[in-house]
């Protein structure tokens, strides 16, 4: 009886979602094709980064809950890669067990330092 309820819920996603990020202040956009349930781990490719930083990150992951979608999301930059060294890193913004809105859009709070004013969020069925 589960499994059979658990595979209707299931089938109302898709199962890989574009991940569509578009920054202001300023200005950047990113996206990536991600598997439905997988967490994901890219690069923020040629982000533009508080001077001396040289890697931007994000990393999470789409899946279901009680039938509904959900989304978390965090990004940081840092100076070097693989460095646990204090001060290597800050946080841009991040979003936890966020439940998704209908219209599949939704925006991430930016970390007071992460030198962005605002980071929108949009999820494409793929």
């Amino acid at each position: 009886m589960f499994f059979a309820v658990s595979a209707v819920s299931h089938a109302d996603f898709a199962a890989r979602y574009k991940v569509q990020i578009e920054f202001e202040g300023p200005k950047y956009k990113w996206h990536r094709t991600v598997k439905f349930r997988d967490d994901f781990h890219f690069f923020l490719d040629n982000a533009p980064l508080k001077k001396g930083y040289a890697v931007g990150s994000i990393a999470g992951v789409v899946y279901p809950k009680k039938g509904k979608l959900y989304c978390t999301i965090s990004m940081w930059a840092s100076k070097k890669l693989k460095s646990e060294e204090t001060g290597n890193s800050y946080s841009i913004g991040e979003v936890k067990f966020l439940a998704v809105p209908k219209s599949l859009k939704f925006d991430i709070p930016m970390s007071d330092k992460s030198g962005f004013k605002k980071c929108t969020v949009t999820l494409i069925p793929k």
